[in-house]
């Protein structure tokens, strides 16, 4: 663990010095590899920030903050941009698995978040959680 510490913290030393103000600039820190890649990260940024909305609104419409009118007004508009932002970011996905370049072979087990060395971090559409395997039920495929 000693060693681990030892690496990072000379890593840091080496990097930080990289660092304009010693500030990252967070539209800038992940850069994506090609445009679709880009609309796939602005598709995935614009379901998250939706999703943030809805629950402020609930926890609004609950604290008695937000008529009740209000909420279910905002609420439509906004579940009907999401379904819209969430269809793009499907056609995304399916694109880039199309145009996917062949993985090389390897012994490590490839995950959705595998870098792949000329196409950049791969980003999965809509649920995030749901796509990775993390939230899949083991018992479901049993039964089956």
């Amino acid at each position: 663990m000693a060693n681990k510490t030892q690496a990072m913290d000379a890593w840091l030393a080496e990097n930080e010095s990289k660092i304009p103000d010693g500030e990252v600039d967070p539209d800038t820190a992940i850069v994506a590899a090609d445009p679709l890649c880009q609309q796939a990260l602005d598709c995935q940024a614009e379901d998250m920030a939706i999703e943030d909305t809805l629950y402020a609104l609930e926890r609004a419409l609950t604290d008695g903050h937000l008529p009740a009118d209000t909420y279910l007004k905002q609420v439509r508009s906004l579940c009907r941009k999401q379904f819209f932002v969430r269809a793009l970011g499907m056609k995304v996905a399916a694109r880039q698995h199309r145009h996917a370049s062949p993985r090389p072979q390897s012994n490590a087990r490839a995950t959705p978040y595998s870098p792949q060395p000329d196409r950049g971090v791969h980003m999965t559409q809509g649920d995030s959680w749901a796509n990775t395997g993390i939230l899949s039920n083991p018992l479901a495929a049993q039964r089956s």
